[in-house]
């Protein structure tokens, strides 16, 4: 299975925002823990910063 550079990078980008989510919640996707500080639906502040191709 071929993916392309663009599939790849999404997919690269989903999981650093998923490592993110889960580091600022204490809690993985589904997890119920007494120390999650967080919910995982609404705007989290980000520092990403994105620069469109020229």
């Amino acid at each position: 299975m071929q993916i392309s550079f663009a599939r790849g990078c999404s997919m690269l980008c989903n999981a650093i925002m998923e490592m993110d989510a889960e580091a600022l919640c204490r809690a993985a996707y589904g997890e119920r823990i007494d120390d999650r500080i967080n919910s995982r639906n609404g705007h989290r502040d980000r520092v990403y910063e994105t620069v469109p191709a020229k």
